[in-house]
């Protein structure tokens, strides 16, 4: 599960936990100098109690998601995989016919002590440039004619 589908489900359970508490009941009565006073409690020593029905404010109906949208969604994602992994394969066709692997060796030099040494290190070279295409999936491979050819 995603942190954000985390979030939601822990939002949406302390309002279903939250929300009946503070949907408590008013009740109106006139107190002993005429005013009209109103609280959450009966009062106990009034007997005329008169229960007052509150109105949610400021609300609104939720906005139904028609579900032919999520069904696009998803074939569209479908399609965009298969897509991916059509095109990952043509990469790898491209690359096995166009680029080998190679150890280069490399000379250093520390300029602090001007001492040297060799290191080596694998590389992906290919005889021809990589179609822009294919560089998301042949991302380690690089262009060099004299590399590929041995020279």
């Amino acid at each position: 599960m995603t942190h954000v589908l985390k979030k939601v489900i822990q939002f949406t359970g302390m309002m279903i936990v939250c929300v009946p508490m503070a949907l408590g009941e008013i009740y109106s009565w006139i107190d002993e100098n005429g005013k009209r006073q109103y609280s959450d409690r009966k009062p106990p020593s009034q007997q005329t109690v008169e229960q007052v029905d509150v109105k949610p404010v400021n609300t609104s109906r939720p906005v139904a998601i028609p579900k032919s949208d999520d069904d696009e969604f998803e074939q569209q994602a479908a399609l965009d995989s298969a897509a991916q992994n059509a095109l990952r394969q043509q990469a790898r066709k491209w690359g096995s016919s166009h680029c080998v692997r190679r150890i280069i060796w490399n000379s250093p030099v520390d300029k602090a002590t001007g001492s040297g040494g060799y290191s080596r290190k694998r590389a992906v070279v290919c005889k021809e440039p990589v179609p822009a295409r294919f560089r998301p999936f042949l991302d380690n491979a690089r262009y060099d004619k004299a590399l590929y050819y041995g020279q």
